[in-house]
């Protein structure tokens, strides 16, 4: 339950920080390419939190 806590924490301050800080002056959202480089940039995060949970719920069933 505390992991849990810990985690909802953790993406609460994911949430809150200002997306537009990380673009660079040259970032083009208008590219055909921004969709899959957005995508590319964001993927090992999703597969880590993906992972995180997995092993979470893996330990809490035994």
């Amino acid at each position: 339950m505390m992991k849990f806590k810990i985690l909802k924490i953790y993406l609460y301050c994911l949430a809150a920080l200002p997306s537009l800080s990380l673009a660079h002056p040259g970032h083009d959202h208008q590219s055909p390419w921004a969709g899959l480089i957005h995508l590319a940039w964001i993927a090992p995060l999703i597969i880590a939190l993906a992972v995180i949970v997995f092993k979470m719920k893996k330990s809490s069933k035994q």
